[in-house]
């Protein structure tokens, strides 16, 4: 995997992040764009990489079982963010579970189908 594509899917999941905060009527807040990309930084890696990381972890490399296991760690994490970056807010823990498994299958379009593409245009 290049850092051309890492960057693409970082940047694409960033844009999904932000969308996806605006698309849920408030319940999860961004004060900025630095909130965004904080918030970025910790989630995308675990979309990016689930593959490789479940295996590094144990977990079958098996599609339910790679967006189950993504979507309750993006959930986790998102909650917990909340608490730690200024300017970002989470209603409750299942808002957090709830967006984080409506990220993690647009993520898996985004990542799987159309970031290769992107990648050949630029």
């Amino acid at each position: 995997m290049t850092l051309k594509l890492i960057l693409i899917k970082f940047l694409a999941n960033a844009v999904l992040l932000y969308g996806l905060a605006l698309l849920v009527g408030g319940r999860i807040r961004f004060g900025g764009v630095v909130p965004v990309l904080s918030v970025a930084v910790f989630l995308v890696p675990i979309n990016v990489f689930a593959p490789y990381l479940s295996v590094m972890v144990g977990i079958p490399n098996h599609p339910l079982y790679l967006f189950v296991s993504s979507a309750v760690c993006n959930g986790v994490m998102l909650y917990a963010l909340s608490y730690v970056i200024d300017r970002f807010t989470v209603e409750n823990f299942r808002v957090a579970l709830g967006f984080a498994v409506i990220m993690g299958a647009v993520s898996l379009v985004l990542n799987h189908f159309l970031a290769d593409q992107i990648a050949q245009w630029l």
